[in-house]
Formats: C-alpha cells, structure tokens, sequence
C-alpha cells in the first residue's frame, strides 16, 4: 500500500482498507477505485464489477440504453446525451414549430377561422375549396337539405376552462395488460379523475363513451360530444332496431341511444365531424361521398348538433400532413418515407377544437410524445406490412375504448397517425395551456 508525504505529514492511505486478524484481500486492490471491506470491493459511484475496474455510466443510462464496458452510454430509441437523458425531440422543438407554423406558433389557435359550418359559409365553400365545377356542385348537393339544421352564424363559444375526455381503456385501467379476448375484467386503478372532469365548464367527450359505473374515472357530466362521421353512420343504421341500451330492452331512437348529458342527452351539443374528400393532387376538397352528412339530420336528440366546418378540418388535417412530413425529414422518428394516407384522430380535432375555445384545457386518457423515447404502449405495436397495428393484438391505439365497442364499428387508427398526434399533442403542451393527462 502506498503511503504519500505533503509536508513531511503522513496522508491517508488509498485505496484504505478496513481489515484485521483474518481479512482477506480484494481482487486487484480494488483497482484503486474502491475500498476493500472484508474481500469484497465497494467501489467509488462511478465504477463497478468485482474488482471497481468498469467504469460505470452516467446515470446508468437513464434506464434507456445499454452500458459498454468503456463506460459508455448506447441510447436507445430517440434518446441522445452521455446518460441518454436527453430527448432528440427537445432538440427539435423549434424546428417543428417552424416547419409546420400554426396552430404550434400561435398557442394553438388558427385566426378568424370558423369552427362550424352556418346558412353563410356553406355559400362560398364551392368557391373556397374547389376549382371545378364538378366539385362546387358536391358541396351545392350536400347541404341541399341541411338549411333548416344549421345555424345562422359561427359557433365560438367562451369557456374558462374545458376537458377533454378520451375513450381510452387507460382512464380506468392504467397501464394494466388487457386481453379483448378474456372475459375477466382487469383491475382498474385506484385513484380517477371523476371529480376534477365534472369540474371544468365544458366536457367533450367522443362519440357515445359511456359513463355509468365509471363516474370515478371518467366524470358525471357531458357537455358536448365530438362524433365521427363513421360511428354516426352506424347508429344511423341501427335506428329502429331492438337492442339493449343501457341495460335496458328497447327500440334505439336518438334519445335512448346518447348517454345523459348535463342536464339530460337533448342538452349535450353534438359536434359532427365529417372530412371533405382532397382531390386534384390536394388542391381541391369534395363534399363528403355516400351520404356522408345524412346522418347528421337522424340520429342526435334535440337542436344542439352542429357540423364542424370542412375548412377546419382541412386545416387540422395539412397540420397533421405538415408534421408528419416534418418528422419524417428529421429522422425523428420510426416512420417509413412512404406512409399510409393520414386520417384525422378524433382526439386531436377535439384538442384542436377546444383549443379555440377555450382557456385552458386537461386532456384524460392521452399522453403527447414521451419525453425520451416511444411510449412503452407504442412499442408494444405488432405492425403489419401496411404499417397498421393490429387491433388484436395493439394495446397503444389511444381510440382504444374502456367498454365494448358496438359491433360493425371498431375504430383503427395507423401507427404513423398515433404517432404524429404524440408528437403533436408535445408541441401543444410546450406552446398552448394545456395539460395531458395519460
């Protein structure tokens, strides 16, 4: 043991040693980067193994990528940084914001835009989103019979603050393994967010998410529910026919369909979303095909339905395009060079939505990007060669319901789409006053 002289003073030993009668020695000395206790080594923070010779790496890696044995981080995912701490997406922030400009640069909102399709704005539509005549007439055909349905002007309502309540299984069973095929129930998460929902002035929900025996994870109250052209289509097609509602035998009208609202299902405001159809390479936007606004005349209770403007929707759907092409050209992500065609998420249109109505706004059963690297949900998608999880076998699709969904309607939503509105939910909760709650 080496002994050092300052100052014609003794220091202390190192590496010390605690020993007497019977102490065995350490491997190697411990390297000198430990200390000796009884012939084992406890080694200084920074290295390990039995000897103290590995050097150990920073923060183990964040629990994020595998240590070399130079001590030497190697990240996985989109992680970056000696510890691989660092999300790349933080260093991208800016550029994406730039790339894709609002609603990210703007705090979320698109300026003097309408929101919902009134008696003035279905007018100009043939001359704001087509350049044919052919496409001007599908717009003329399609409200042809909605005049009577619609209102005279924009709705743009005011609230302090709203929520946004998806239908993922997640709001009642966290992160919890879920078997579609079994008939046990899982656990469901001790705590809920019930009580803070109910709170809030508005309460957007999707299409018909129930909410009996719920209520402590998912709330009482529904002020308005955002439904997709798709899932209006099927109840449209099972009007009339006996099934059981609510527990209960009875012929499905609009009223026995809905579940309650506050006060009661004729005072929720449906939000109808139903995509134009892009054609002339993007430059044009058709009327919706098949009937695709016949639903919203036959299947909501009272007067409070409203058709959510199709130049809105547009522009929540080149948002959706701008980003993933952003993404794609920054090597962000997974994504192909080559991905499906984009198809809006309900979740995103009603972020979109209430971001232009609203102050503030708590988002439930939805996580934006993780910071770090894919979510774990994300990585457990079995995708195919179109890219697509399997519904089957893919627990991460956020559409994902926490009940039954009703036969002929099972909702799927590509993995480059989920991915895209992780990503952006992140620039909404950088940018916006909006919180995620997953």
């Amino acid at each position: 043991m080496e002994q050092e002289v300052y100052g014609g003073c003794a220091a202390k030993e190192w590496p010390p040693t605690l020993s007497g009668r019977g102490a065995q020695a350490c491997p190697g000395d411990c390297s000198n980067n430990g200390i000796c206790v009884n012939g084992a080594c406890k080694c200084l923070e920074q290295f390990t193994g039995i000897d103290c010779s590995a050097p150990r790496c920073p923060r183990n890696c964040s629990g994020s990528g595998v240590c070399l044995p130079e001590g030497v981080c190697l990240c996985r995912g989109r992680r970056v940084g000696p510890d691989c701490s660092t999300d790349i997406l933080d260093l991208q922030l800016d550029t994406l914001r730039h790339r894709v400009g609002a609603p990210f640069r703007t705090g979320g909102t698109f300026d003097d835009m309408e929101l919902v399709t009134n008696l003035k704005s279905r007018q100009l539509y043939p001359r704001q989103l087509c350049h044919s005549k052919q496409c001007g007439f599908s717009w003329v055909t399609a409200f042809t019979s909605l005049g009577p349905y619609l209102p005279k002007s924009d709705y743009r309502p005011h609230f302090r603050s709203c929520a946004v309540v998806s239908s993922s299984k997640q709001l009642v069973y966290g992160n919890t393994s879920w078997d579609p095929g079994s008939d046990k129930e899982p656990e469901r998460r001790p705590d809920g967010y019930g009580e803070e929902i109910d709170r809030h002035y508005m309460v957007l929900r999707l299409d018909n998410a129930p909410l009996d025996g719920y209520t402590k994870w998912v709330g009482s109250r529904t002020t308005h529910r955002l439904v997709q052209a798709d899932y209006a289509r099927m109840v449209m097609n099972i009007l009339g026919t006996e099934q059981i509602v609510n527990n209960t035998k009875s012929v499905v009208t609009p009223s026995t369909w809905w579940v309650g609202g506050y006060p009661q299902v004729e005072k929720v405001t449906y939000l109808m979303s139903v995509p134009g159809t892009p054609t002339g390479n993007g430059r044009e936007l058709r009327a919706p095909d098949h009937g695709g606004y016949t639903p919203f005349t036959e299947v909501f209770p009272g007067n409070r339905r409203l058709l959510l403007s199709p130049i809105f929707l547009r522009r929540a759907l080149e948002t959706t395009e701008k980003l993933r092409h952003s993404l794609v050209s920054l090597t962000v992500d997974c994504m192909k060079q080559q991905t499906v065609q984009p198809r809006l998420s309900a979740t995103f249109v009603a972020v979109l939505f209430s971001l232009q109505v609203c102050d503030r706004i708590d988002v439930y059963g939805v996580s934006p990007g993780a910071r770090g690297g894919p979510s774990p949900d994300l990585e457990r998608v079995v995708r195919d060669s179109k890219f697509r999880p399997r519904p089957q076998e893919s627990p991460a699709n956020a559409e994902c319901c926490y009940y039954p969904v009703e036969e002929d309607y099972t909702p799927e939503v590509p993995l480059c789409d989920e991915i895209t509105r992780r990503y952006a939910f992140r620039l909404f909760e950088e940018s916006a006053n909006i919180a995620f709650h997953g």
